[in-house]
């Protein structure tokens, strides 16, 4: 067991530089690393899990935990959501992103999950202030195609029931910091 709180640690891994897919599906689980139009992935961490489960409105949902090898279940231990944006996973935003990286420098636990409906969270379109003479063909018109309409009351969004049900998931899991 390798302990690297307080500093970080680059894991190298194998390049294929050949691909230029944005979420190429080999590379999970694996040692690949690629480089997407800027997007440089790490590779896939060692101790990201992944979890399926009912936590909200009879559906079963993925998410992946991350928790590095410094931690001490007797000590509260702060918690990370990090949400992708669309079109991605929650493992995809665990290897384009630096969270596990600094989750082992500074000892926390992040989750990332995945949207419940064609990988796009449930949100609100249209509902931030814009300039309407600026809007162009569908820019904030309604909900783009193929997204999953926002209810009306935020207590029916199935994705944030399913967010507040890990965080009280990781709570019952780990001795979760509530500061």
């Amino acid at each position: 067991k390798v302990i690297y709180m307080g500093e970080m640690f680059l894991r190298p891994g194998t390049p294929d530089d050949n691909n230029r897919d944005y979420l190429p599906e080999k590379i999970k689980g694996s040692d690949i690393v690629v480089n997407e139009n800027g997007n440089n992935s790490q590779p896939y961490p060692i101790n990201l899990k992944e979890f399926h489960g009912v936590i909200a409105d009879d559906l079963e949902d993925e998410w992946y935990v991350y928790v590095p090898d410094s931690y001490d279940s007797s000590k509260k231990t702060p918690l990370v959501l990090s949400m992708h944006g669309g079109m991605m996973t929650g493992w995809g935003q665990a290897i384009y992103t630096s969270w596990t990286i600094a989750a082992d420098r500074d000892g926390f636990i992040v989750v990332f999950p995945n949207a419940s409906y064609n990988r796009f969270w449930q949100v609100k379109w249209g509902t931030w202030e814009i300039d309407p003479e600026k809007r162009t063909p569908g820019s904030m018109e309604g909900e783009p195609q193929g997204v999953k309409a926002c209810p009306e009351d935020v207590a029916d969004n199935h994705d944030i029931k399913l967010v507040l049900g890990l965080i009280d998931l990781m709570k019952k899991t780990y001795n979760i910091d509530d500061g």
